[in-house]
């Protein structure tokens, strides 16, 4: 059977502003309506023209940025897909609508601070802003990739807030805090989980919650499914630093199988175990990929920190130092994997 497509092409103004607001879990949702106008002359010659209006949903940074940028009246291109919601109104009965979520927008108009060829993507959602100049920060694309946990909240919502596991809940912490600090929008940090049912998922994909164990993992049916979509995550968007927060499900990677797929120069960054980096990773890797070990003996020396939640933990620190320190610190792991050990125990000390 061949693929559906549910694809949605959209060139507008939009009605109003922007409306923004925050989730429980500190996730960015933005709603606004665009119109569309069609014209055409009927049989008597007569010029007519109909408007259209459109329901547009944005999550994550790409709201932020809907929201700082766009306004009433702003002419907008929008790309997403179309999604079908329920509720049930203070009469009892059953209501629906219909929505475009958006993951790709540019805008027309111009502006005093950003190019009038602005684009922005939930793949890579950066802001052409003009960037004022600041002390310790460092323009970097960071891409982080977690695990799913079996811990799952609301029954459907981002993937981002589906997960309340011990390692997601501190990552998540870390994040917001750390865009948060990231006013500039000089670093851009995306996050992409690997999901046993779903495979490889953006934070903002909304996703109903399940209940898949790890021996019936997608990637056991089909082992190429996560690997691939990395490759072009990575290679299309040309990140400066990934870091690998995984558990057992690093095998998803095939990164035995397939002899370490990648061959760019991206530098890779993996917090394991050492059970989980002999069982799972080549044991030559290229120059470029690193791996600092996350297991029993330093989840004993960091205070807060276990076994189950390592991995979270140290992202996590490592974000509170960005936002104290400066985002130079990302940096500093680039040049030296092991830093983050560093930056982690210099956190904790003085916390």
């Amino acid at each position: 059977m061949a693929r559906g497509v549910n694809k949605v092409i959209l060139i507008g103004n939009a009605g109003a502003d922007p409306e923004l607001r925050y989730t429980p879990g500190g996730t960015a949702v933005s709603n606004f309506s665009i119109a569309t106008n069609e014209n055409w002359t009927n049989s008597s010659g007569e010029r007519q023209e109909r408007t259209e209006w459109h329901r547009i949903v944005v999550w994550g940074r790409l709201a932020e940025i809907c929201n700082r940028y766009l306004h009433k009246g702003s002419k907008v291109y929008i790309e997403g897909k179309l999604q079908t919601r329920s509720w049930e109104g203070q009469d009892g009965l059953k209501r629906y609508t219909t929505e475009v979520v958006a993951h790709d927008m540019q805008m027309f108009d111009s502006h005093s601070d950003i190019g009038t060829d602005s684009s922005y993507g939930n793949e890579v959602p950066q802001p052409r802003v003009t960037p004022k100049p600041q002390a310790a920060t460092t323009d970097m694309k960071i891409l982080v990739i977690s695990s799913c946990s079996e811990r799952q909240g609301n029954d459907y919502a981002p993937a981002a807030e589906l997960y309340k596991g011990y390692n997601h809940t501190p990552l998540m912490e870390g994040l917001r805090e750390v865009r948060k600090c990231n006013q500039s929008g000089q670093t851009t940090i995306d996050l992409f989980i690997v999901s046993t049912k779903y495979g490889l998922i953006c934070e903002r994909d909304v996703i109903a919650r399940y209940n898949v164990e790890p021996e019936d993992a997608i990637w056991n049916q089909n082992p190429d499914c996560v690997y691939q979509k990395l490759r072009d995550i990575i290679e299309n968007n040309q990140y400066d630093l990934v870091f690998f927060l995984l558990g057992q499900d690093v095998k998803a990677l095939q990164l035995r199988e397939k002899s370490f797929w990648y061959s760019g120069k991206t530098d890779l960054i993996f917090l394991l175990s050492p059970t989980n980096r002999r069982d799972y990773l080549p044991p030559d890797l290229p120059s470029n990929i690193q791996v600092v070990e996350a297991g029993l003996k330093l989840a004993n020396e960091l205070e807060g920190a276990d076994t189950y939640n390592l991995r979270g933990f140290l992202f996590k620190k490592l974000c509170e130092a960005a936002c104290r320190e400066g985002f130079h610190v990302f940096e500093e792991v680039k040049q030296n994997p092991q830093q983050i050990l560093k930056i982690a125990r210099r956190v904790c000390n003085r916390s």
